[in-house]
């Protein structure tokens, strides 16, 4: 039981750790779009939807061999240690 515990604890940590640079990112460049917007008055939809998208496609493009080695050295990590 503590080792399930343990297990799903490591889990939700690292899920937590590694999306929160991407969603951050987004979040981020979602304000400023939209303070842009409510300056400009601009309202349209897809003028949000590409700056985010882009500002997704970079992070990842910067940071995603990162996010992937993580990844994959967790689930060697629980694969190794016995859980499955």
């Amino acid at each position: 039981m503590a080792a399930a515990l343990n297990t799903l604890h490591m889990a939700l940590t690292w899920g937590f750790v590694l999306m929160v640079i991407p969603i951050g990112v987004v979040l981020i460049v979602g304000v400023v779009i939209g303070i842009v917007q409510a300056v400009t008055q601009l309202q349209d939809p897809s003028i949000s939807f590409f700056p985010k998208a882009l500002a997704l496609g970079a992070v990842l493009f910067w940071v995603g061999p990162w996010l992937f080695t993580t990844y994959a050295h967790f689930v060697v990590h629980l694969w190794t240690g016995g859980m499955f």
